[in-house]
């Protein structure tokens, strides 16, 4: 991984314990209001993503066909992260 790269995950990593503060003081109403907005919201946009995951896939050259399956999306495996 280059240095920009384990920077970025690096401030990830922090923004996410930061985010999961917060949702550990939120009320369960509005954590599953969220829950929801968010699978609304990605069922919405699933032509979008499943563009961008096929757009993924082409360049993902070097990975073999066990791995770009796992990264592989449809219709289903959106359903299914929405369900989560």
């Amino acid at each position: 991984m280059t240095d920009s790269a384990d920077a970025r995950i690096a401030a990830m990593a922090v923004h996410a314990r930061s985010a999961a503060a917060v949702l550990a003081r939120t009320p369960a109403d509005v954590s599953a209001a969220a829950v929801r907005h968010a699978a609304a919201a990605i069922r919405a946009d699933s032509a979008a993503i499943l563009a961008a995951n096929a757009e993924d896939l082409a360049r993902a050259t070097g990975l073999s066909a066990a791995m770009q399956d796992r990264l592989r999306l449809d219709a289903g495996r959106i359903d299914a992260i929405a369900d989560a």
